[in-house]
């Protein structure tokens, strides 16, 4: 005699499998992002000897920043050149003996400050030269753009390493523009496609 199989509504199958799915994929978001969390300051940044000691890796975030960023102020990019500019530099860094070094969006610069100090961005070890001798702070370049109705090819966000201020300044300029701010590069991630529009 065959034992006839118990009826089961279709609500209840379709409510349990979706308790299974959000389930699995709340796990696997937690798992696969670091950005959950917050990490005490004294563990947060680790000094890494397999890059030489030269780079820096935030914990809570996953991002490795190069220890010491360059000191000296450039544009973000120049016309008919692919050298001695913010975007150009990072693409061109081997920090640590590595390459694939490149210019932060300004959600990443952002995360690696803290708005409840002085200043912004750390200014200590692990890390040095992330101020330097300038009492209004360092300024630093970041991928992420803007319009702007006086420059038609748009500006860049930077930000300030001790106030947290936003500012941002044109992105394409000529080699004697004054609109420079500093480099800081960082490793990992999903990386920005900047548009090499040359202006002539």
């Amino acid at each position: 005699m065959q034992v006839p199989f118990p009826a089961i509504s279709w609500r209840f199958m379709f409510a349990f499998g979706m308790v299974i799915f959000f389930g699995l994929a709340e796990n696997a978001f937690a798992k696969d992002s670091t950005w959950l969390k917050i990490t005490e300051a004294t563990q947060r940044f680790q000094l890494l000897a397999n890059f030489n000691n030269e780079a820096v890796l935030d914990r809570e975030t996953g991002l490795i920043w190069q220890q010491c960023p360059d000191v000296t102020t450039v544009p973000f990019m120049l016309d008919n050149l692919f050298t001695g500019f913010a975007v150009g530099n990072c693409y061109a860094a081997t920090t640590g003996g590595r390459t694939g070094w490149r210019l932060p969006s300004l959600e990443e610069l952002q995360s690696l400050g803290d708005p409840n100090r002085a200043p912004f961005l750390p200014n200590s070890a692990p890390f040095c030269n992330t101020t330097h001798l300038d009492p209004n702070g360092a300024e630093y370049w970041t991928t992420t753009t803007a319009k702007n109705i006086t420059e038609p090819t748009g500006v860049n966000y930077i930000v300030n390493s001790r106030t947290h201020n936003l500012a941002y300044r044109p992105k394409h300029v000529a080699v004697s523009s004054s609109a420079v701010a500093r480099a800081w590069c960082v490793r990992t991630g999903t990386g920005q496609n900047i548009e090499y529009e040359y202006i002539r």
